[in-house]
């Protein structure tokens, strides 16, 4: 029995000793040891910091997700506070939903088990803060209830606060309730002090059901209080069932009744139009500058103003869109990315002369010495910070392993076998991974068979003596 719970007591040491090199080795994420937000710089620890539902974090940095080769960002759920810092995320590619759900309430607070997407697809009793996102393009097609937004497809209970949207999303949805916003598709909260730049499509591919759809401004749906936010809204609606829609919400509804709660929509300014058709013979055609429905009690829109159009087509016949030249060709230009300004494509269409910007461009920086950060876990890299001489930033970088060298070498010579030396590197790194376990390996071996060595000349010791003594 000792021998038996020798060797599981030593297979556990191994385990834990493998697991801990590999976590150490592998982790990018840093771990504050008090309650001091953890910092993110690189793409490389927001997707750490995807990982952790419940985290304290802070943007150190710009960061451009179209400068990684990882395809779409995929929503996270989220319940714990992200500070943007005043940085941006640039270039928010998504094209699919969560595969948890929640529950979202239409007009009649009929529930629906519902899917999100939005750089944070739940967010529950959590605070976003001082986050930009510039260049949303979040195009989800589903047969599913879904709701979309830029920051969130869902919150509840939390707060969004001084953050900066522009975006683009397009929702073609076959389902009974969906809905799109410029910063959340559905849910119960705060959002204030924000500013957000959006343009919204939503088609319904579905001419049997009588579907409930939902488009604003800020927010589609629920009873989210909006204080103090600029909006600029080009939306487009193609429904067969029932439009809600509005510069700030489609609909305020409080869901359950028993919540009692009375919201506030003050001091927003809204400016823009909503172009939508509604192929209903039992029409609602819901849209209005601020709140497009509204079925609970919230205190009277207050200090709310408008230059806000309301464009009801009625031509079904065609999905409605921002641009609808067929075979378009464009004249495109680079607007200049200087710090502290972001630049972007501008493309034209050389038919009707229609314009949309994309591609945004992070700002670029002018930096004087560099300098390498230390502890900075991740597999062939590291990074470096410096501050920039027009903006006074400071600007962290990801860079290979012989960047930095030459950096703190000063060598600013031939660069070209960088690849090689990092692929020789990343071989040696490997090989010291592999021989280290294979030590601990070695090593646990050993114990066990000195081990069993030891019981086994401890047996022959007693068996001697007990033929010693039968003897006698």
């Amino acid at each position: 029995m000792k021998k038996g719970i020798f060797k599981r007591t030593v297979s556990m040491v191994l385990l834990l000793v493998i697991t801990g090199v590999c976590v150490t080795l592998l982790s990018p994420q840093k771990t504050n040891a008090d309650d001091s937000p953890i910092e993110i710089r690189t793409y490389t620890e927001l997707c750490e910091a995807a990982k952790h539902p419940d985290g304290n974090y802070i943007l150190m940095a710009d960061i451009d997700l179209d400068e990684q080769n990882d395809g779409y960002w995929k929503p996270w759920n989220f319940s714990g506070t992200f500070d943007g810092n005043g940085h941006t995320i640039y270039n928010l590619r998504i094209n699919s939903t969560t595969s948890e759900t929640e529950k979202t309430y239409d007009g009649n607070l009929k529930s629906y088990d519902t899917h999100f997407a939005g750089f944070f697809g739940i967010l529950k009793n959590a605070t976003v803060k001082n986050l930009g996102i510039v260049g949303g393009y979040i195009d989800v097609t589903s047969q599913e209830h879904t709701m979309v937004g830029t920051i969130a497809g869902y919150m509840d209970n939390s707060t969004i606060s001084n953050c900066h949207v522009v975006t683009s999303i397009s929702l073609t949805c076959s389902e009974k309730m969906w809905g799109v916003g410029g910063i959340l598709g559905f849910g119960n909260g705060l959002i204030e002090e924000s500013t957000v730049d959006c343009t919204l499509v939503s088609i319904d591919t579905n001419l049997t059901v009588k579907d409930e759809q939902f488009m604003g401004g800020v927010y589609s749906d629920g009873y989210t209080e909006v204080k103090n936010c600029n909006v600029k809204i080009d939306g487009y609606i193609s429904d067969h069932g029932y439009v809600h829609s509005g510069g700030v919400t489609g609909l305020y509804i409080v869901y359950p009744k028993e919540t009692g709660f009375v919201g506030e929509i003050s001091g927003n300014n809204i400016e823009g139009k909503i172009t939508f058709f509604e192929d209903n013979a039992d029409r609602r055609a819901y849209c209005r500058a601020v709140v497009g429905e509204t079925m609970s009690a919230h205190k009277a829109p207050v200090e709310n103003t408008d230059s806000f159009v309301r464009n009801e087509v009625f031509d079904y016949s065609t999905d409605l869109k921002p641009h609808t030249c067929e075979n378009a060709t464009y004249t495109t230009t680079v607007v200049n990315n200087n710090c502290p300004d972001y630049g972007y494509v501008l493309s034209k269409c050389n038919q009707c002369g229609y314009t949309y910007k994309s591609s945004y461009i992070k700002p670029v920086h002018s930096l004087g010495e560099e300098e390498k950060v230390e502890g900075y876990n991740v597999e062939y890299m590291h990074l470096t910070k410096g501050v920039c001489t027009r903006c006074n930033q400071v600007i962290y970088q990801e860079k290979s392993i012989d960047e930095v060298s030459l950096l703190e070498n000063g060598d600013e010579g031939n660069t070209g076998d960088n690849e090689d030396s990092i692929k020789d590197n990343k071989s040696k790194n490997n090989i010291i991974i592999i021989v280290s376990v294979i030590l601990v390996v070695i090593v646990a071996a050993v114990l066990i068979v000195l081990k069993i060595n030891v019981d086994r000349q401890r047996r022959e010791k007693q068996r001697r003596r007990r033929n010693g003594q039968n003897r006698r």
